[in-house]
């Protein structure tokens, strides 16, 4: 049995690095989670207001939520990944994980 070895491109690695960006995942939950909150705050009773002191806090929760959910998924497109790691470790050699090159 032969082992097959198969060679990705820097494009394709790029790509799947920018995929697995954990910023974008969590301004994704974020929308998410907002949205489902907005929902929740525009249909609220007005006894869902009085348990919350006169305020609609699902509301303004939400509208919390997407304003994180746009910076960290803006965040994410305007610093790829790929460009931090290139910038961020100077010292550090690629053929040996971990360890910091000589001056």
């Amino acid at each position: 049995m032969a082992e097959e070895t198969t060679e990705f491109s820097e494009d394709q690695v790029e790509k799947a690095a920018s995929l697995l960006d954990i910023r974008k995942i969590i301004g994704g939950l974020l929308g998410v989670y907002g949205l489902l909150l907005l929902g929740a705050g525009l249909f609220a009773s007005e006894a869902d207001k009085e348990k919350a002191a006169g305020v609609n806090i699902n509301l303004w929760v939400s509208l919390a939520l997407l304003l994180a959910s746009v910076l960290f998924i803006a965040w994410g497109f305007t610093r790829p990944l790929v460009d931090e790691l290139e910038e961020g470790d100077e010292g550090f050699t690629a053929d040996e994980p971990g360890t910091r090159a000589q001056p």
